[in-house]
């Protein structure tokens, strides 16, 4: 499985994870889990954006592509400006 852990709510968890781990990783009936192929999916899904955008760092593309700023607390420092439209709905990286 995977977690996200937001430092502010240490103790919070929200993940995604396989129905097979459920009871070895103690999780309730709330947590969210995957049958393993769409689990295993979603895992690809992954590898395949990582080796993309690690190839984009290494040919020097350091633009920034993201699609909302809404959850961000970097806006003060954030070169990132959403009115020139950088952010190609097409582009899957």
């Amino acid at each position: 499985g995977a977690e996200l852990r937001i430092l502010k709510e240490a103790f919070a968890k929200e993940g995604l994870y396989r129905e097979s781990a459920k009871s070895v990783l103690g999780l309730n009936s709330n947590s969210k889990t995957y049958e393993d192929p769409e689990f295993e999916g979603m895992l690809e899904t992954a590898r395949k954006r990582i080796l993309l955008n690690v190839e984009r760092l290494r040919k020097g593309d350091i633009s920034v592509r993201s699609k909302s700023c809404e959850y961000c607390d970097f806006s003060p420092v954030c070169r990132f400006e959403p009115w020139r439209l950088i952010y190609s709905e097409g582009d899957e990286s």
